[in-house]
């Protein structure tokens, strides 16, 4: 009998369906070929640091670095029933092998070798890998199952991932916090990432504006051009451009030189995931998450597109004998467009070597009977850049004719540039799909202009020289589009697909993090949104201005991620990555330790002005709501009472610890919660108890029964 284990229980249900597995248990299901159980997520993470040593549940300076020998694992407590089934599963006598089905990626193989380790089995196992949830595609991918042993590789910098974030997170986290007197939390990822936030904050907030000048030709058939000298176009003093106006005024043009180059736009690549996050958050203002969810579902629930967590932007050779039936499908589809020319499927289509764990997000072939107007406006709008650009990327490139004319104005060279469309290519096929995005459109610039016939040697009157007023301006803050380039690129934004791409395996966490990223920032209050930009706060900017020098550089940490992804190829040791961090971690430690601060037990808490939520359970003093914590007057003085407002016991099941929660605990010592999740996706209802267990906090569950 094999044992089936997937990410989530949706995914076991279509499985279940398609490989006719319909007799139900708590927890699971089963067949007479089949069991197959689910993991809600991750069953099984990094073992908590009083898990190595009881004394580190008390953050103390003199503890850190914690840096275990071996790392330990333990059962998640929101998970642990699920854990229990999917164990029994594991170890029961009819299972002779497993076959691990949870999401193709680098997250899904470690939720799936953490129970596997923690459960002590030692039963073979196969990997289903699949890049969409059609039932084609599913049935595909269990005839052609590989074993588990291919993706040894892509499990070990899953582990790199997990372990180095530990060491990080925790460390510093702890290390930052105390020495502060405040919960700061520092990441890997986040805290380079809050940096560059806050460094373009700044830029904008210090930047000094400059006027500079330049002259605009206008020309009797109602054209124009621009003054220049070499490669300098602009003045830096008023009187000298208008000594040039006043040189020239009255003067006709004469046509010194002129060129027309037919030229090429190539049409832009397939979505990866940012790319996509990209484009939704443009055009209709949804955050990177919400870009993630939608392609998710699209994925999953409604099957109409590819994997999403993907950062490739081809497809494969082996996918090429199927695009003309894809496209047949598409051009059947509600959204009805039609591509006007024949595809162009080329090296910008169709790439092995540039495709790694999933192809591109492309549209699947249900869309051609898909009911589109049951979709929710997000999984629908989401949907439609897909198809969009699948259309877009097989159309012909974009043509123009390109014309530079230079001309003489009494002595004084002018430039003047235009453009005719040749062909529309690729262009038109956006529109066409999408319609034009006036959110987005930028003003017609002076290559825009239709020219008329020119020859070297007309003259041509001039019907003024205009003098323009600029200013320089200060950069652009962050918006979620450009922060996920700057992430991407490890905070250098880059336009160019190629390039862009190039570089991405140096980008700060991976397509299927950044958005959560983003949100755990946000969720922080280190930085807010403003409309679409996003804004570093006050207290985003303190933590960086504590933070280690060397936890805010974007290129360091994105050198990590690109050492993530040789270890997924087997280009580079999981030890020597390991103890790279190890080492970085212990010198930060180490320059935090001596830095002159005031360490925390000589110095309180400064409680004034804060706001009394109640009542201390442990000592009976008063506890204040702090930045991150409500904590007790006693503090670090006769007693240890803190709750956090981000523990992760509420944050496991989706929860906060909002100050009217806080004040029940401390008045009754419960607290009532709605709207919590069990491990079937269930939602239920509870009160969560405040106990006192060996001078430690600690919450315990009580179901509410309806």
């Amino acid at each position: 009998m094999k044992l089936i284990i997937t990410e989530k229980p949706s995914v076991a249900r279509d499985i279940a369906r398609i490989l006719k597995i319909n007799k139900r248990g708590e927890g699971y299901m089963e067949s007479g070929e089949y069991l197959i159980s689910w993991c809600l997520g991750h069953l099984v993470g990094l073992a908590d640091p009083h898990m190595y040593n009881k004394s580190y549940e008390k953050w103390e300076i003199e503890h850190l670095p914690i840096i275990p020998d071996k790392f330990k694992l333990a059962v998640l407590e929101r998970t642990k029933d699920q854990f229990a089934v999917v164990e029994r599963l594991i170890n029961d006598e009819r299972v002779d092998s497993l076959i691990c089905a949870t999401d193709s990626g680098r997250e899904g193989e470690l939720i799936f070798r953490f129970v596997y380790q923690y459960a002590k089995s030692k039963k073979p196992f196969k990997r289903l890998w699949i890049n969409s949830m059609t039932d084609a595609a599913i049935t595909e991918g269990f005839s052609k199952l590989k074993d588990g042993s291919e993706y040894d590789k892509l499990y070990y910098a899953a582990r790199c991932r997990s372990e180095s974030d530990w060491l990080v997170g925790l460390n510093l986290t702890r290390l930052v916090t105390v020495k502060n007197r405040d919960r700061l939390s520092i990441g890997r990822v986040q805290t380079p990432t809050l940096a560059m936030i806050v460094n373009r904050d700044e830029q904008v907030e210090n930047f000094v504006s400059n006027a500079f000048f330049q002259l605009r030709s206008h020309y009797e058939k109602k054209f124009t051009g621009n003054w220049f000298k070499e490669d300098v176009s602009r003045f830096d003093k008023k009187e000298d451009a208008q000594k040039i106006i006043d040189d020239i005024k009255g003067k006709q043009a004469k046509v010194v030189s002129i060129e027309t180059k037919q030229k090429s736009v190539e049409r832009p690549l397939l979505y990866d995931l940012t790319e996509l996050q990209r484009d939704a958050n443009k055009r209709f203002g949804y955050t990177a998450q919400e870009v993630l969810d939608s392609a998710q579902a699209l994925y999953e629930t409604h099957k109409l597109a590819t994997y999403p967590r993907t950062d490739s932007r081809y497809i494969t050779t082996d996918m090429e004998k199927n695009l003309p039936s894809l496209i047949d499908k598409v051009e059947k589809s509600p959204f009805g467009y039609k591509l006007s020319q024949s595809p162009l499927i080329d090296k910008r289509v169709v790439n092995n070597e540039k495709v790694t764990d999933h192809h591109a997000i492309i549209p699947t072939e249900n869309i051609a009977r898909a009911d589109l107007s049951k979709l929710p406006e997000k999984d629908y709008n989401v949907l439609q850049l897909i198809t969009a650009r699948f259309i877009v990327t097989l159309s012909q490139p974009h043509l123009y004719d390109h014309t530079t004319a230079i001309m003489d104005i009494g002595g004084q060279t002018f430039k003047t540039t235009g453009k005719k469309i040749v062909s529309g290519g690729w262009k038109d096929a956006e529109i066409g799909f999408m319609g034009s995005n006036d959110a987005d459109d930028e003003a017609v610039e002076e290559d825009d202009q239709n020219l008329p016939v020119l020859s070297v040697g007309d003259l041509i009157n001039v019907e003024k020289i205009e003098l323009i007023t600029s200013k320089t301006t200060a950069p652009k803050r962050y918006t979620e589009a450009t922060l996920l380039s700057a992430m991407e690129n490890a905070g250098r934004i880059v336009e160019d697909d190629e390039l862009r791409a190039a570089m991405s395996e140096r980008g700060l966490g991976t397509p299927s993090t950044r958005a959560a990223i983003i949100e755990k920032l946000l969720g922080y209050g280190y930085i807010i949104r403003e409309k679409k930009n996003i804004v570093s706060t006050a207290k985003g900017r303190r933590l960086i201005n504590l933070a280690p020098e060397g936890m805010k550089s974007p290129e360091m940490t994105g050198n990590w991620e690109f050492k993530l992804n040789k270890i997924a190829k087997g280009t580079e040791k999981a030890e020597n990555f390991m103890r790279e961090i190890t080492d970085y971690v212990k010198e930060l430690v180490a320059q935090g330790k001596n830095e002159k601060t005031v360490l925390p037990e000589k110095r309180g808490f400064n409680f004034t002005g804060k706001t009394i939520t109640g009542k201390c359970p442990f000592c009976g003093k008063n506890v204040y709501e702090m930045t991150q914590s409500y904590t007790c007057e006693g503090k670090n003085i006769d007693c240890n009472f803190t709750l956090w407002k981000d523990n992760k016991f509420l944050a496991n099941m989706g929860k906060t610890l909002t100050p009217t929660a806080a004040s029940q605990f401390l008045k009754q010592g419960h607290s009532s919660y709605k709207g919590l999740i069990d491990r079937n996706g269930v939602k239920y209802d509870a009160t969560i108890h405040l106990e006192n267990i060996d001078g430690q906090v600690r919450f315990r569950t009580e179901r509410k029964v309806k």
